[in-house]
């Protein structure tokens, strides 16, 4: 019996966030994600279905047993730190294609449940402190809180790293008891966070939801809404995140052309017309994600050069520092040498 199957009638979450998780244990951690997924009953080979989706209760339980095995308190943390705008599906589509943030943020409250069953965003306060609160519905089922961490933590990544906007926020609310370390949470976010706090929530104000978005259409019909566009299972207008997420996920199998374009649903020729008309092309992208990985991982982990090239997809270590020098100029040892670690 599949995973979602288990209880028909449970709250559930979009099981991108296991892939996300997953991501999160082999890469930061080194460990293998795949006898913790199959322990809690997660088909593997479902991951990459749009419509598969996880009880939140299963959820729970992967959260905790993530945290257990990595010991790390701020594990939410590392997780929002793997994810993309496809993490959230249509709603990530919608967020890319808003004029505002204001717009972005209304997208995502009205289209919460398309993420998880279980959440309730809302805007409250006044012109100078508005709060994005991140609440459970009145039925939820018990919720990890690194969860919670995770989700209000990857907006703030996504809207740093994908969309180029510094959000000025005022402060950050955490339901969360206060960690050991609470200085990985004042570094994250850059402004006080409170903890143990009523609710969990991103303080900031309405100058803040003002500001335009970098990703925004130049032209959208009246009424079009593009978390519709993705449910009917038409191509979003620019295609590059969607690749370079592909690419992610495959890793670390080697991503080759043919098995990106078969998971967005096109033939290979489709997808190299499309992204030379977005003034891309495949290898760049390619290219792009595998030297952004590697450099993160040379800086912030003890991972081997042999377990860096492993993970990127290349045939062996040599090919792996090959390319490193075509993209830095210096090989893969030099760089972490001359970087100070996490």
């Amino acid at each position: 019996m599949r995973a979602n199957e288990l209880m028909p009638s449970t709250h559930a979450t979009i099981s991108s966030w296991v892939s996300v998780i997953g991501r999160t244990l082999q890469r930061r951690y080194l460990i293998d994600p795949k006898p913790v997924f199959s322990a809690l009953g997660i088909e593997v080979d479902r991951l990459n279905e749009p419509q598969y989706r996880v009880p939140v209760v299963v959820m729970t339980q992967l959260w905790r047993q993530a945290v257990a095995l990595t010991g790390d308190e701020a594990f939410g943390l590392e997780v929002a730190q793997q994810v993309s705008p496809a993490t959230f599906q249509g709603v990530g589509v919608a967020i890319m294609a808003s004029g505002s943030l204001h717009e972005a943020v209304f997208r995502m409250i009205q289209n919460a449940n398309a993420i998880s069953d279980v959440a309730q965003l809302s805007i409250q306060g006044q012109q100078d402190a508005l709060w994005l609160r991140f609440d459970l519905r009145d039925d939820s089922p018990d919720v990890a809180m690194e969860a919670m961490e995770a989700f209000i933590a990857s907006i703030i990544y996504i809207a740093r790293h994908y969309l180029h906007l510094q959000p000025p926020l005022r402060a950050v609310s955490l339901k969360r008891p206060l960690p050991a370390n609470p200085a990985r949470y004042r570094e994250f976010f850059q402004v006080p966070v409170h903890f143990g706090a009523d609710c969990d929530a991103l303080i900031s104000t309405m100058e803040t939801l003002m500001m335009l978005m970098p990703t925004a259409p130049t032209q959208t019909a009246a009424g079009v809404d593009l978390l519709a566009r993705w449910q009917e299972k038409l191509q979003p207008r620019d295609l590059r995140w969607q690749v370079l997420d592909t690419i992610d996920r495959l890793l670390p199998e080697e991503p080759r052309q043919e098995k990106v374009a078969q998971a967005l649903n096109m033939s290979v020729r489709t997808l190299q017309r499309k992204l030379t008309a977005e003034g891309s092309s495949f290898q760049a992208l390619l290219d792009t994600q595998r030297q952004a990985l590697a450099e993160r991982w040379l800086k912030e982990s003890r991972m081997s050069i042999q377990q860096v090239s492993d993970a990127l997809g290349f045939s062996n270590p040599s090919a792996f520092t090959r390319a490193f020098r075509r993209w830095r100029g210096c090989a893969p040892e030099q760089f972490r040498h001359h970087t100070p670690q996490a």
